[in-house]
């Protein structure tokens, strides 16, 4: 067994080769916290295309660079969640789509692993937002087309109408004016 330096784990920076090259070639490591790499190896570190089993189940496939998720992949989270898109330093940045089990699924930007300018989320009530999304929750212009039929288009902040904004219901009326935290 050979043992490579691989500084993917803070508390122990080593990985065994189970088989394979796991220096410049393609090959199969085992990380100190149990995670089974499988996939291309350059300079000693996990480089290219390859796939990740955690021990808690969950799943990447995709793109590493320099031991970290970099570039395109899919996550399968033990959930039953899946994102499809970009990678940054380990978590989801750029376009992405992440389906989750109970049927809601949201494609759009990310950043630091969350939603994060423009996006589209369809929710499991069927409800469905396009707009900005700021920290991971409804912010800024957005519009809200709600399973009743009714449809809010304006301003919102924390995941609420917010400020200016118009909401409109399937007879007709509608209720235009500033809104504050999702009320009137």
């Amino acid at each position: 067994v050979q043992t490579c330096a691989l500084p993917i784990c803070a508390q122990n920076s080593t990985f065994k080769c189970l088989k394979g090259d796991c220096e410049n070639g393609l090959g199969k490591c085992v990380l100190p916290d149990g995670a089974v790499y499988e996939g291309s190896f350059r300079q000693g570190k996990i480089q290219g295309l390859g796939t990740m089993q955690y021990p808690n189940q969950d799943r990447y496939s995709g793109e590493w660079s320099n031991n970290m998720r970099q570039g395109r992949g899919r996550y399968k989270f033990t959930t039953g969640d899946e994102y499809l898109g970009g990678f940054q330093a380990n978590v989801m940045h750029g376009a992405g789509t992440m389906t989750y089990l109970d049927g809601s699924k949201y494609e759009g930007q990310w950043f630091n692993g969350q939603p994060q300018g423009r996006g589209l989320l369809v929710q499991r009530n069927k409800d469905r937002y396009e707009g900005d999304f700021q920290q991971g929750k409804f912010g800024g212009k957005g519009t809200m087309f709600y399973a009743n039929g009714e449809k809010y288009q304006g301003d919102w902040k924390d995941g609420k109408p917010h400020g200016t904004g118009t909401l409109s219901k399937p007879d007709g009326t509608k209720m235009t004016g500033i809104w504050d935290q999702g009320r009137y």
